[in-house]
């Protein structure tokens, strides 16, 4: 979060966040095929106001035993407070 003060009335808030894609990893190419439709669908479903930042490349992730492919997506957004 980063606070950006603009004069005495108004305060306005950069919120970041990084939304996980993750599918399972079977096989290279499906698994890339899968991961960049999730990430496609993420991008469409995101609501006006959101800055969509850098994309991470895909990553192995072992969970238990299962080998997932991830991917990072940093988005922003700002609130503004106004008393």
């Amino acid at each position: 979060m980063e606070v950006v003060l603009i004069g005495k009335a108004k305060t306005q808030v950069k919120i970041n966040f990084a939304i996980t894609a993750i599918v399972a990893s079977n096989s290279n190419a499906g698994s890339l095929d899968n991961l960049e439709k999730l990430i496609m669908g993420i991008l469409a479903a995101m609501p006006a106001g959101y800055v969509v930042g850098q994309i991470e490349k895909p990553t192995v992730l072992e969970v238990g035993q299962s080998p997932m492919l991830v991917a990072d997506i940093n988005v922003s957004t700002y609130y503004t407070q106004t008393t």
